[in-house]
């Protein structure tokens, strides 16, 4: 009877454990197909708002500095905002009120949620952190870099979820590769260089190496990665 007891025991702590597992494998997978659809609607909507060539996009700080690191969607100025004759033509048509017309043409911002509004991405314990703290770095306003938005409840059979997305520009990033050389050495041949193949300043990171060896920045995605790969020498300065 003790045998029996034990083993009958033992059989219900492994069922326990196997339906725990099971629940456990099931919300993680649930999550996962969640993180792919909010991924799928991310570049569904960049693909409508951005994909005609004659759209633009700029960071919502761009218009005021209190803004957070929210990327907008315009449309630019269309033919028709251009002179057809005379000496002028070619050249804009001043609106007159700039203001009101680059309102007008605004389209979205590139989140998820109410698109036309500008969201607050503020810290809170119910919203979805998409950049933290670890890739923003420290120092004097950061935390105004991060991204966390209020996710969009799914609710199917009744299982709930969630879901949050937001696209960054990558016109907005600074990249650290191996500069090119000017097809000439001349004010036309640098000034062509410093349109199509500037690269940022490396020295204040510390990573002046990478001039002569670009692969290390592969291994560096965020601010703080960066200083895996710097000269040890001296001391990192965080630029806010």
């Amino acid at each position: 009877m003790i045998l029996l007891t034990v083993i009958a025991v033992g059989l219900l702590t492994l069922s326990s454990i196997s339906l725990r597992s099971s629940s456990q494998g099931e919300a993680i997978a649930t999550a996962r197909a969640n993180a792919r659809m909010a991924l799928m609607l991310a570049i569904g909507e960049l693909q409508r708002q951005t994909g005609p060539d004659t759209r633009v996009t700029a960071r919502a700080d761009v218009l005021d500095e209190k803004n957070p690191p929210v990327l907008g969607a315009w449309k630019s100025w269309e033919a028709t905002d251009h002179e057809t004759t005379g000496d002028f033509a070619g050249r804009p048509v001043s609106p007159g009120d700039y203001a009101a017309k680059k309102k007008a043409r605004f389209l979205a911002w590139l989140v998820s949620g109410d698109s036309a509004t500008l969201p607050n991405t503020t810290p809170a314990t119910n919203k979805a952190t998409l950049v933290g703290a670890g890739s923003v770095g420290t120092g004097a306003d950061r935390e105004k870099l991060q991204v966390n938005l209020t996710p969009s409840e799914i609710t199917v059979t009744g299982k709930r979820g969630a879901f949050a997305w937001w696209v960054g520009g990558e016109n907005q990033k600074a990249r650290l590769p191996k500069p090119y050389n000017p097809a000439s050495d001349s004010v036309a041949g640098w000034s062509a260089q410093s349109k199509s193949h500037s690269v940022v300043d490396t020295k204040p990171f510390r990573l002046e190496k990478l001039l002569d060896d670009p692969t290390p920045a592969a291994k560096a995605i965020s601010l703080l990665q960066t200083d895996l790969i710097a000269d040890k020498k001296g001391f990192f300065v965080a630029i806010a």
